[in-house]
């Protein structure tokens, strides 16, 4: 009978998966779109997951089919950036709102994991190895994304007002803001080959 041995990673987020009992080699799904291939009973795998939550591993013998699951949970992702924090971005909306405002952090974190997502050759976890040029562009993006909450023409500090001339001001001016905020996060731009 096949069966799953998982042995959890002290840091909550980190499993190691093997199996035994089956006819290996042994196809493993961890449940989050990753997959990994188990040679024979004493081959292992490491796999740490990216976010919270509860996930089914399945392991299938690839000789007779025969599978199992067993579920893993992640309690130990915690995303906190330490390169651009709320308080800086509050700051840079001059005191219109506090730094622990959700959706000002969810603003600050998400353009955070944008950055270090398009920029992971990059060491984001000492604030000294971010270009300088990088958390402005993320300090100024996040501010601007806030901005933007209620304002769906696109313009802070006005709601939408329906007539194509200042529609057309509005989207010229976030065009060029944009654009220097791409340019500050070395966001290259999309090219045909």
């Amino acid at each position: 009978m096949l069966t799953i041995d998982v042995i959890a990673d002290s840091n909550g987020r980190t499993f190691t998966i093997g199996a035994h009992g089956g006819l290996p080699p042994y196809h493993v799904d961890h449940g989050d779109g990753y997959t990994d291939q188990l040679a024979d009973d004493n081959a292992r795998v490491s796999h740490t997951y990216a976010a919270n939550g509860d996930y089914t591993v399945a392991v299938m013998s690839l000789v007779d089919s025969e599978q199992t699951t067993t579920t893993v949970t992640v309690t130990g992702v915690s995303f906190v950036p330490t390169w651009i924090t709320p308080d800086e971005v509050a700051a840079r909306l001059e005191g219109s709102v506090s730094a622990t405002d959700e959706r000002l952090v969810g603003a600050v974190y998400g353009v955070a994991a944008l950055v270090e997502q398009r920029h992971s050759s990059l060491d984001f976890t000492d604030p000294a190895n971010v270009p300088v040029n990088f958390h402005e562009g993320a300090v100024q993006w996040a501010a601007l994304m806030y901005q933007q909450r209620n304002a769906p023409s696109g313009f802070p500090g006005f709601g939408d007002v329906g007539d194509g001339f200042s529609m057309g001001a509005v989207y010229g001016q976030d065009a060029q803001k944009w654009s220097e905020i791409m340019r500050l996060l070395a966001w290259r731009k999309p090219v045909i080959a």
